[in-house]
């Protein structure tokens, strides 16, 4: 499962349903910090939007911290890795009313096959793997005041909101949560240890129970000196920001068996995609924010998103699990902005993993290819947006997918453009578009100069400088000083928007 993940990223925040937990990837093994309001019987495993304060979050999660509110009761959580296999934790009580829980749970996840039980003469959890020479073991600073081992998730809510509090039947299970009642000020200290045997796991607990607050100071003091800053004026502290919250975005796809960042967690989780979506244009952003800190994660984006590619070239619009709402995953109709081959470069320039380039170029160039196939309707080099009359999409081969297409879904821009059903496009000239196709020709020059693909070179480039003369030539308003959106019929559209500044970024302007 956790093929290609490196080795300090094997515990992360993989689990897209939450950001209150930590899983082990290669065993599929869940640490979860719940909470339970008595007075309302009320219980939330899954921390997602509401309630939640996002804190750092190093892309190896070497440090993550947040803070959790449920009905105004407050928690801070922090788990730190002073080793790859072993992971640290706090639960603090901040702000409290008698009787709060926390609920401290274990669990498998993604179909893992690990049987948990609890030892109360240790105070460990142990999760057995039939057809593994692993364990995970995790030890807590205090004895729950209620322990419960369950088949299941559910039957752990099931128990909470009838009795008040989990209970134990039987010893073994797919569950084990334990149950903590706190007051105000104090905490709940974890350790979890992967390992070859339970005794082995076990020797950790001595070097690092007793000090898991030191721990995560130290952890958190030497990421702090370690990673990307902006530090004071209009920026202060944004490169920290992205960094944070790439890291806390970045999950595990279950499906696909790989790491990439959604646009969301709310998103991804939602009944409409089904537990994962990437989109074209946002997933080779994120790409080009993870290489801020992280080209691991930069080039796991870029290679979920390429590898979701059509045979025809395209690389759709989103990519997703199929749903109720869609037979299939992914908008066959339709793409995104042409930016993929631009965001390679940058991040290739980041990282300088040629290897990169070599696998993302035949995609990119199919991808780039594609374009003039399908989205020149009138026939006189430039481009529109569009969809095609094919795929599952409820919108697709409608103005409202052109729009889509543009990932700009609901500007104004489009709201007097007639959509030309027998050429599948608008009747607009787009400037965005075509300077980003002109900006995709010339990053394709660069990757295949870069890997000897000389001809290549020279004929992207020569495309480029033929994009650059057309979009001057008729996107060019003399009138308003600005290059504008074009109808068929040669009026120009008197929309303004920042995509009529796009030229500027592909350097068209003579």
């Amino acid at each position: 499962m956790s093929k290609g993940v490196s080795l300090w990223k094997l515990w992360n925040t993989w689990d897209v349903r939450c950001v209150n937990s930590i899983v082990f990837l290669p065993l599929a093994f869940e640490l979860r910090v719940a909470t339970f309001c008595p007075d309302a019987r009320e219980y939330i495993a899954e921390y997602r939007r509401h309630g939640v304060r996002l804190g750092a979050h190093s892309p190896d999660c070497t440090v993550a911290s947040l803070q959790l509110e449920h009905r105004g009761n407050k928690i801070g959580v922090r788990f730190g890795k002073p080793d790859p296999y072993i992971v640290v934790g706090e639960v603090e009580a901040l702000d409290v009313e008698d009787g709060f829980s926390v609920v401290l749970e274990t669990l498998n996840v993604w179909n893992g096959n690990g049987v948990l039980s609890y030892d109360p003469t240790r105070n460990i959890v142990s999760s057995l793997y039939p057809d593994k020479d692993m364990v995970v073991v995790a030890s807590f600073s205090r004895t729950p005041s209620y322990i419960g081992v369950y088949p299941d998730e559910q039957s752990v809510r099931v128990d909470l909101e009838t009795k008040g509090h989990v209970s134990s039947v039987p010893r073994e299970g797919s569950v084990v949560a334990l149950q903590y009642p706190l007051k105000k000020g104090e905490s709940i200290y974890f350790v979890a240890a992967v390992a070859e045997t339970i005794e082995l796991a076990m020797k950790n607990f001595k070097e690092f129970l007793p000090r898991v607050r030191e721990v995560l100071d130290k952890v958190s003091e030497e990421y702090d000196r370690r990673r990307v800053k902006v530090i004071g004026g209009e920026f202060d502290e944004s490169a920290q920001a992205v960094i944070d919250a790439i890291s806390w975005n970045t999950v595990w796809d279950p499906r696909n068996n790989r790491v990439y960042t959604p646009v969301s967690r709310v998103w991804a989780v939602s009944e409409f995609w089904n537990g994962y979506v990437l989109f074209e244009w946002d997933t080779f952003f994120n790409a080009l924010l993870a290489s801020i800190e992280d080209c691991e994660i930069a080039e796991a984006n870029i290679k979920a998103i390429l590898s979701e590619m059509l045979p025809r070239g395209v690389v759709p619009n989103y990519a997703s699990a199929p749903s109720k709402y869609r037979r299939t995953g992914a908008s066959a109709d339709r793409a995104q902005p042409p930016v993929a081959s631009y965001l390679v470069w940058k991040v290739y320039l980041r990282c300088r993993d040629l290897s990169l380039l070599r696998w993302a170029y035949p995609y990119l160039k199919r991808f780039h290819e594609w374009w003039f196939k399908a989205r020149d309707g009138n026939g006189d080099g430039l481009l529109e947006w569009g969809s095609d009359p094919i795929g599952t999409d409820p919108s697709r081969h409608t103005l409202q997918a052109a729009k889509f297409e543009s990932g700009l879904d609901n500007s104004p821009m489009y709201d007097e453009a007639t959509f030309v059903k027998d050429k599948n496009v608008m009747n607009l000239a787009d400037v965005g578009l075509n300077s980003l196709y002109a900006l995709d020709a010339l990053a394709l020059a660069m990757i295949a100069r870069e890997l000897g693909l000389d001809e290549d070179a020279e004929r992207f480039l020569r495309e480029y400088e033929e994009m650059k003369k057309r979009i001057n030539a008729v996107l060019w308003c003399e009138e308003e000083g600005l290059y504008l959106n074009k109808f068929w019929d040669g009026r120009f559209s008197k929309r303004k928007s920042p995509a009529c500044f796009y030229p500027l970024i592909a350097k068209v302007p003579d």
